[in-house]
C-alpha cells in the first residue's frame, strides 16, 4: 500500500497519458519551480492572474518556515523534464472537524500550476495533477491509522468546492475569516476507504 513515485498525468489536448515524478518539494525548487515560475503566462493579463486566490502564496516562504516541523509534508508532482505541475502541504498530526477525538490529516495548501487551470488558460497541459495529490494524502491519513480522513478550509468558489465533493469531501461548517465565510470540508474515513479502494490500494 505504498503511493508510486511515478505517477500519471493526462495531456490535456491529446489525452494521452504521460509519467511524472511525485517529490519532496524542497525550499529550493519551490521558489525556483512555483515561485518564480508559475504566474509567467504569456498572453494572460496580470488582473486575471491576481484574481487567482493563490497567486499571492509564496511556498519557497512556507516550507522555509516549517523546517523543524516533523509533522509536516510538503510535495510536488514534476514531469520528467523537470517543471513542477502542483503541490500540496499538510499535517499529519491533526484533528477529525467532525469528530475531535479523532485523527485526521490536515491540507493547508493544495494548488496545480497554473497553466493548468481551465478557468485560466484556454488550453490546460495537464490534468489529474491536483487530484494526484489529493489522493496521496488521504492514503498517508489511513496509513497512520486516521481512517483516511483528511480535513481542509478551501476557498469559498463554487469550482474549488465541487473539486473536493466530487472526492467525496462534504462541507462540515463554515469559518469567518473578515468578511469572508470559508466552508471547512472533510473526507470521512467511509469515503476515503472506499477512494482508495477504486484506486486499487485497498483489497
Amino acid at each position: 500500500m505504498t503511493f508510486p513515485a511515478k505517477v500519471q498525468l493526462m495531456v490535456a489536448d491529446t489525452e494521452e497519458c504521460v509519467e511524472a515524478l511525485l517529490v519532496e518539494l524542497t525550499t529550493r525548487e519551490a521558489k525556483a519551480g512555483i515561485d518564480s515560475r508559475w504566474w509567467v503566462l504569456p498572453g494572460v493579463e496580470k488582473r486575471r492572474k491576481f484574481q487567482e486566490k493563490d497567486h499571492h502564496w509564496r511556498w519557497g516562504d512556507r516550507i522555509v518556515r516549517l523546517t523543524n516541523d516533523k509533522w509536516h509534508r510538503c510535495l510536488a508532482i514534476k514531469t520528467t523534464a523537470g517543471t513542477i505541475e502542483g503541490a500540496i502541504l499538510y499535517w499529519l498530526n491533526t484533528l477529525s472537524a467532525v469528530n475531535p477525538v479523532r485523527g485526521a490529516v490536515y491540507i493547508k495548501s493544495l494548488a496545480t500550476a497554473p497553466h493548468n487551470r481551465a478557468s485560466l488558460v484556454d488550453m490546460p497541459h495537464f490534468r489529474g495533477v491536483g487530484q494526484t495529490l489529493l489522493l496521496k494524502a488521504v492514503l498517508d491519513s489511513y496509513r497512520n491509522g486516521f481512517g483516511g480522513r483528511v480535513t481542509l478550509e478551501s476557498f469559498n468558489d463554487s469550482s474549488t468546492i465541487a473539486f473536493y465533493e466530487n472526492r467525496g469531501f462534504e462541507i462540515v461548517r463554515y469559518d469567518v475569516d473578515g468578511e469572508e465565510r470559508l466552508p471547512i470540508l472533510e473526507l470521512s474515513s467511509e469515503a476515503a476507504e472506499g477512494w482508495l479502494q477504486a484506486e486499487g490500494f485497498l483489497e
